[in-house]
């Protein structure tokens, strides 16, 4: 008995010993990450209704964008003057020569923010969250125009996001 007795204490010592020469250090690191601002634009077609055109009245319409940026990223979005614009003017054309003006507008009113044509501004101080935003495109046939030939009218505007 006294020799297991021994043999154990020799083998607590042998242990205790051997734990002692165990050691840690440590360390910290950095995590890092930058996420860069990117933003899509996709449109739906403006198509002004009904197909008749009136020189009497006004004729409206409204498209959207749909914007998706990265969340907070800030953007603006600016609208081409289109295929056919001239001397201030949006113009839709049919055949060679047959043309019908349009402006795009900014508020629902079309009156006091043109997207297009004469004065116009960019949409801006715009905020990305992350998902898809709907942004309004209202377009406007002004009356007054000489009476236009029947057929179909077509013009192509780019819009363009900047962030």
């Amino acid at each position: 008995m006294l020799k297991w007795i021994f043999n154990t204490i020799v083998l607590l010592l042998y242990l205790l010993a051997h734990s002692s020469w165990a050691a840690t250090a440590t360390t910290t690191f950095q995590v890092t990450a930058f996420v860069n601002a990117t933003c899509t634009i996709s449109s739906s077609p403006l198509a002004f209704s009904p197909p008749s055109y009136s020189s009497a009245v006004n004729l409206d319409a409204t498209s959207t964008l749909t914007v998706n940026c990265t969340n907070l990223a800030p953007y603006s979005i600016a609208m081409g003057q289109g295929n056919n614009f001239s001397g201030g003017t949006n113009r839709m054309l049919n055949g060679a020569s047959n043309f019908l003006n349009y402006t795009l507008y900014q508020d629902v009113a079309r009156t006091t923010t043109p997207w297009t044509g004469t004065g116009s501004t960019p949409l801006t101080n715009q905020q990305g969250s992350g998902a898809n935003q709907i942004i309004n495109v209202y377009g406007r046939v002004p009356s007054g125009q000489a009476s236009a030939p029947t057929g179909a009218y077509t013009d192509s505007v780019i819009a363009t996001i900047t962030y």
